[in-house]
């Protein structure tokens, strides 16, 4: 493989209830009386787009919010907690990334999610990270969204690499069928809230070792 290509903000750091909690303080703000718990929180997740679900969910009750400013101020949180709280590499993740560092391979974070939570992830990580990325990437540069095969392709060029001598790394479904579409081979590291979710046409994140004779 010529590079290695981390998917998702939770394939590098895990903050599933992070990212839920903040959308329930959101809510509190707006004095919505919604609370996002166990399965049905989960079962959201199975398409991308956070307004998009707090529109759906307003539907789904009958009820007109401003699902664009829920979302904002749910990411503000988000970004707040981040840089309060900090976070932890995923281990097999960490491990990848020594690989590569060690092996001189090329490594890029390739996130559709919005840039200012990108840069949270880089910071709070920075120390934890073997090397820097080569290159990063959020929704603002990328344009389309996961499971489009764009953002893949894009890190790909711009690593001066083909795609499908790439590897990388998702924790949900959509950026996996990204991953894939792009001709990439796709490792599997689902998140607490995607572990019930079939990957189909993906390895499990434990065989790097194999892909990579490690």
């Amino acid at each position: 493989m010529d590079a290695i290509l981390i998917g998702s903000i939770s394939a590098l750091a895990d903050t599933s209830d992070m990212q839920r909690e903040a959308f329930n303080e959101a809510f509190a703000q707006h004095g919505l009386d919604w609370t996002w718990e166990g399965q049905d929180y989960r079962d959201r997740l199975q398409k991308s787009g956070g307004r998009q679900r707090v529109a759906d969910y307003a539907e789904e009750r009958g009820q007109k919010v401003n699902a664009a400013q829920i979302h904002a101020d749910k990411t503000e949180i988000f970004q707040r907690r981040i840089r309060e709280q900090g976070l932890t590499i995923r281990p097999e993740t960490r491990d990848l990334l020594a690989h590569a560092a060690d092996k001189g391979i090329k490594t890029a974070f390739v996130s559709t999610t919005l840039p200012g939570t990108v840069d949270a992830y880089v910071e709070a990580l920075a120390d934890q990270l073997p090397k820097p990325f080569d290159i990063v990437l959020n929704g603002e540069k990328v344009g389309d969204q996961k499971p489009a095969p764009t953002p893949y392709i894009m890190a790909a060029n711009q690593l001066g690499v083909s795609a499908s001598d790439c590897l990388a790394v998702e924790d949900n479904v959509q950026g996996a069928e990204s991953a894939l579409a792009a001709g990439a081979t796709c490792l599997a590291y689902p998140n607490a809230d995607t572990e019930t979710h079939e990957f189909p046409g993906t390895r499990p994140m434990s065989d790097w070792r194999e892909l990579l004779g490690a």
